[in-house]
């Protein structure tokens, strides 16, 4: 992935930056994951009222279902696009 050029995602609209992050992080390992992921990453589960903060705690909840026979799957449901962020 170091070799592809990223996009300048201050140049797209939401649904580009969407689907160029869908596809970018699609087929991705969890150590991979955790080399792009922000510090202060949060992921959220709605179902579950769950709430997971930090990339060190995510890569541990990743680590820690990677052994199941069927690990639970996320997908990119919301990305956010103003200007400077």
């Amino acid at each position: 992935m170091e070799d592809q050029r990223m996009p300048n995602l201050e140049e797209m609209d939401e649904q580009q930056a969407q689907q160029f992050l869908t596809q970018m992080l699609t087929h991705l390992s969890a150590e991979e994951e955790y080399g792009i992921r922000h510090e202060d990453y949060v992921m959220e589960m709605p179902q579950s009222g769950e709430r997971i903060r930090g990339r060190e705690m995510m890569i541990e909840f990743q680590q820690t279902f990677a052994s199941y026979s069927n690990p639970p799957s996320a997908r990119l449901r919301r990305v956010v696009v103003r200007e400077g962020l």
